[in-house]
């Protein structure tokens, strides 16, 4: 509407404004505007409305719910002449989406194609031919309606009777318009027949031939050209639209991560909901890498960007058996599964990893909401490996049997260097005593927070001190704003619950399936059951049993996971 010259038809605009704002529940004063920046724009555009050139030039059209029209270039005016001079300089194609040419699919292709031929070279003479056709038909009709002449006057005092031919028109002849395929036999083929893959090719194509007849420059608006096409078709429309944009600027929506990694991550604008004002321009950077580098920083941890990019939310976890659990929890609360509600749940095998993905979608502005242990929050020196039982005599032994296992070590691989420092950690804290419990410095959660969400410092002492004094109110203010989670101590200890509450509801589930063998009262029976929970992301339906029966007995109340899902679920509204 506001690059097409059926805005100067004060019929259609009419039929417009009823369609799109009279039936809506808004205001007097609510209007359809749109702004457009021409860059290096040719100085006849800046002749037309008498102003010095500059770099750029802005055109502003607003259609009132009164039906009033307003274009302005550069702050000018435009008058009617002046608008189809621009109209010259600058055309817009908009391109619908290609969905089924037997119900109507080809209406807006054959609106545009009638536009061609009566603005086109001849179109002139199709309404000349017209004429020629009325007055034929009116000649026939009056050599046989001629006989009647003598009763129309005796009966209805008339004159004569005549055939009108007002009513016929072109648009009529072109509503009737249809393509069809002509094969190397002759045999012809309505086009609706073929795949609708290869229907979106040929109409495309034509699309693309009717802007490149188009005077002047050319903008393409396609509307999701992949909709309902097999993967090797979306490629294929990506490359023809890719050569089009050589010569034109082509503007296209889509929800494909195939057609989004056909075309390139550098020219992909990420529209989100922001919840306030609908529709917002994510913010996005690429942290400096190329689209391969950053496929191949988040292919390490099973994540594509394409992925990310449709994705409502990407909920960030440790593990698979965190993946698992969440996932489970968000289909009980809701009724939906995480996909249907385009939530990507991401296990970033260890906590250090959901820093590194975080960085990345946070650069390319995805939301994104992360969930780790409590262990997350602690100083990484100051985190025990050990439950602190060992103890003299053994402790000798087995100090004795690590240095063994570190004389043997092959330094060479990175398993094995991993392996000595966890080895020389352990050693240290059987000698020593495990480590002093410190706080937020140098912890993953620092790293987060103050890398990648860059909180102040000022927060930064204020979150410290929250975890410090245990102020779990002020600690899920500070992190649950910001879409971060701590469960405490972990998942396991949690769905074990306070004080063991939820062990009864669980050990049946274990030893049923043959994962758990000690038996309750045993001094090792707790962490038993820790053990085979955290086993069970290898066995999800296992797991998945043993969530739906605490979340049954209510195992889950007042919990932090229980507020992370009722987070994750608020994202969904």
């Amino acid at each position: 509407m506001a690059f097409s010259d059926i805005s100067l038809d004060r019929r259609v605009v009419g039929d417009f404004v009823r369609e799109n704002l009279t039936r809506t529940k808004i205001n007097s004063s609510a209007s359809i505007q749109v702004e457009i920046t021409f860059t290096d724009a040719p100085v006849t555009l800046f002749n037309l409305v008498s102003i010095p050139r500059s770099r750029n030039l802005v055109y502003k059209f607003k259609l009132t719910k009164g039906g009033t029209v307003t274009r302005k270039l550069g702050g000018v005016d435009l008058d009617d002449a002046a608008f189809k001079i621009l109209l010259e300089r600058f055309s817009v194609v908009y391109v619908p989406t290609i969905r089924d040419l037997d119900n109507e699919g080809l209406k807006p292709f054959l609106a545009l194609f009638k536009r061609s031929i009566q603005t086109g070279h001849g179109g002139r003479e199709m309404k000349q031919h017209l004429v020629e056709i009325k007055a034929t038909l009116s000649k026939k009709a009056s050599s046989i309606l001629g006989e009647q002449k003598n009763l129309v006057q005796r009966i209805l005092n008339a004159r004569a009777i005549e055939l009108s031919t007002d009513s016929i028109r072109l648009d009529d002849v072109y509503k009737d318009l249809n393509l069809q395929i002509k094969d190397h036999s002759r045999q012809v083929m309505p086009m609706e027949y073929l795949g609708t893959g290869h229907q979106s090719a040929v109409i495309i194509n034509l699309y693309k031939q009717f802007g490149e007849s188009a005077p002047g420059k050319t903008l393409y608006l396609f509307e999701e050209p992949d909709a309902h096409l097999h993967p090797p078709t979306i490629r294929a429309i990506g490359s023809q639209l890719d050569e089009i944009s050589e010569s034109a600027q082509v503007l296209v929506s889509t929800h494909s991560p195939i057609l989004l990694s056909q075309l390139g991550l550098d020219r992909v604008i990420h529209l989100r909901m922001n919840g306030v004002d609908g529709t917002e321009i994510a913010p996005s950077g690429n942290l400096g890498m190329t689209q391969s580098q950053l496929n191949h920083r988040l292919l390490k941890y099973g994540l594509r960007v394409t992925e990310a990019l449709f994705s409502k939310l990407v909920i960030l976890v440790e593990g698979g058996t965190d993946a698992v659990v969440i996932g489970r929890l968000l289909e009980l609360r809701s009724g939906k599964s995480s996909d249907q509600m385009d939530f990507l749940i991401t296990p970033a095998g260890g906590k250090e990893n959901i820093v590194d993905i975080a960085n990345i979608l946070e650069s390319l502005g995805v939301k994104w909401i992360a969930i780790f242990d409590f262990d997350a929050a602690l100083t990484t020196s100051a985190v025990p490996l050990t439950h602190g039982g060992i103890s003299a005599p053994e402790d000798i032994e087995v100090v004795e049997a690590i240095d063994t296992m570190l004389a043997d070590i092959d330094d060479r691989q990175k398993r094995g260097r991993n392996a000595r420092t966890q080895l020389t950690l352990l050693r240290n804290e059987i000698e020593e005593g495990p480590p002093e419990l410190a706080f937020y410095e140098n912890s993953t959660l620092q790293k987060l927070m103050e890398s990648v969400l860059n909180i102040s410092a000022r927060t930064a002492a204020t979150l410290k001190s929250a975890i410090r004094n245990k102020r779990v109110t002020m600690l899920r203010k500070i992190l649950g704003s910001r879409g971060v989670w701590l469960m405490r101590p972990d998942l396991e200890y949690t769905l074990i619950g306070s004080r063991g509450r939820n062990l009864p509801i669980i050990d049946p589930i274990l030893r049923g399936n043959g994962m758990l063998n000690t038996r309750s009262g045993e001094p090792s029976y707790e962490r038993a059951v820790v053990n085979a929970l955290h086993r069970l992301a290898n066995e999800p339906e296992l797991l998945v049993a043993v969530v739906d029966a605490v979340d049954g007995g209510g195992g889950f109340n007042r919990s932090d996971i229980n507020m992370a899902v009722r987070s994750i679920l608020e994202e969904a509204c």
